[in-house]
Formats: structure tokens, C-alpha cells, sequence
């Protein structure tokens, strides 16, 4: 396709074709790189199908990142680990302050029925306490 005129809200994807990989030694692989502008795949000049990156398969996955350039709507393209031990770290405490929260909460609903149950309790002591002083006020001194 050559040279695309990206503006702004279109979409632009790139996207590393691991299905595709060719092993070249025990710690080379050789993998395309598919650019794409609003779905349509886009190529360098003088590119036919694809760009290619080479990785190790033992280190961490490569995770596309495209940058854009002002002058000559340029895309830059950088392939960087990303690893997923913090991701990890973070949904492990996500999931432990959730059932922190949880006991938090069933503490404060069984809190609050006491309450209640408590409140009940005074609400008819005092009707009782009101009926009397009622009953007492309609006899003379």
C-alpha cells in the first residue's frame, strides 16, 4: 500500500504475528510486524508483505508500541517486555483488599441490626414508659 495519511480518530494498530513466527536458533525468532490504518494494512515502499522483529521466545512477550512524529507523519515503533510479576502483585492485592472489604461489610451490616434491634428495643420502653405516664396524668392528685 505504501505511504498512509493518518488523521486524527483513525485507528492505528500494530500488531506482532507470533502464529506466524520462524524459529531461527534455539534463542532467535524471527516474527512479522502488521501495521494497520483503520483495519487496512499498511506497508513501508519498497516492503511486499511485512516488517519483521526478531525476539528471544525465553524472555518476556514483545507488547507493540507506536509513537507518532509531527514532521512527515512518521510512526515509530518499539517492541519493549512487559512484565506481567506486577500485574500479578497488583491483582493479588486488588483481590485481598476486596475481601478486607467484604468483612468490613458484613461487620457493619451485623453492626447496624444490633442497632436497629437495640433501637426496637428502646422504642417500646418508651411507649411503655409514655403509656404510663399517660395512665398517671388522667388520675387526680
Amino acid at each position: 500500500m505504501g505511504y498512509a495519511m493518518a488523521f486524527r480518530g483513525d485507528l492505528i494498530r500494530c500488531t506482532v504475528m507470533f502464529k506466524e513466527e520462524k524459529k531461527i536458533s534455539n534463542k532467535k525468532v524471527r516474527v512479522p510486524v502488521v501495521f494497520t490504518l483503520n483495519h487496512k494494512r499498511i506497508t513501508p515502499e519498497g516492503q511486499k508483505n511485512a516488517i519483521f522483529t526478531h525476539y528471544n521466545p525465553n524472555d518476556p512477550g514483545l507488547f507493540p508500541y507506536i509513537g507518532m512524529m509531527d514532521k512527515g507523519c512518521s510512526v515509530l515503533a518499539k517492541m519493549c517486555a512487559k512484565n506481567d510479576e506486577d500485574l500479578k502483585t497488583s491483582l493479588a492485592n486488588v483481590c485481598q483488599e476486596h475481601q478486607e472489604l467484604k468483612s468490613n461489610l458484613a461487620d457493619v451490616c451485623q453492626e447496624v441490626k444490633q442497632m436497629k434491634e437495640c433501637l426496637e428495643e428502646n422504642n417500646k420502653t418508651l411507649k411503655a414508659v409514655l403509656a404510663k405516664l399517660n395512665g398517671s396524668q388522667n388520675t387526680p392528685l
